[in-house]
């Protein structure tokens, strides 16, 4: 369920807003603002997750308020004027819904907003503080594993799960292949294929359409697709 707050100084905008929400189960509205002030009160005193925000408002504008904000809470502009999109975008704004707007519209923006919300959780559930391990969740509930960087092997998808190799152990996490690649230091870990993920420090060769890793004979197939990213990635390295 995805938190969010109403900011507009227009008490008929936050009305349709509200309308829109009842029909979005996603959604749980936590209130409505008519100025940006008691919009903050109610952010600061609340969990929000998201701010659906006017731009032109009394005392302080939609992107006055945006700097005042986590960036853990996602915005969402709703505003009769276009000129301002520029200015949300250039402060991290999920999307800009240009009045009036669509329960589709709105739909699609709610959608980008849960996708990064979605994203950024994972991360945290997922990642440490540290830069050279994760915690896992397993199977058994309330276990983790701490696995280090420098142990794995590999990762591989399988099926709806992703299977992190290290040593004799192959450890499956609910996790999607796309979300623990954006969790793994880009320095680190390299995707190959769309089913394989590589430590840099493992590579021992890359053969045709194959790479080849140190302390396992397993051949990971190289992605065309893939080519062009790790190139790039070893460009500074390549002799």
């Amino acid at each position: 369920m995805i938190n969010c707050l109403l900011i507009d100084d227009e008490k008929a905008a936050i009305e349709i807003l509200k309308n829109y929400i009842t029909k979005t189960p996603l959604l749980n509205c936590i209130g409505g603002a008519t100025n940006a002030m008691d919009g903050l009160k109610i952010l600061n005193e609340n969990d929000v997750n998201l701010v659906f925000l006017d731009v032109r408002m009394p005392d302080m504008t939609g992107i006055d308020f945006i700097k005042l904000i986590p960036d853990t809470c996602k915005v969402i502009l709703t505003t009769a004027h276009i000129e301002y999109a520029l200015d949300g975008y250039d402060y991290g704004v999920v999307d800009y819904l240009l009045k009036p707007f669509s329960l589709a519209r709105f739909a699609k923006a709610v959608q980008k907003a849960q996708s990064l919300l979605t994203m950024e959780g994972t991360k945290r559930k997922y990642s440490s503080v540290n830069d050279d391990h994760i915690f896992v969740k397993t199977q058994l509930k309330g276990k983790l594993i701490k696995i280090d960087y420098p142990d794995i092997d590999y990762i591989e998808a399988v099926k709806n799960y992703v299977a992190i190799h290290r040593g004799r152990e192959k450890i499956l996490v609910l996790i999607t292949m796309k979300e623990l690649e954006e969790i793994l230091p880009k320095n680190r870990f390299i995707r190959v294929h769309k089913s394989f993920i590589v430590p840099v420090e493992r590579i021992k060769s890359v053969e045709g359409a194959h790479l080849m890793l140190k302390n396992t004979t397993v051949e990971i197939p190289f992605g065309d697709s893939y080519k062009v990213g790790f190139y790039d990635a070893i460009r500074g390295r390549l002799l």
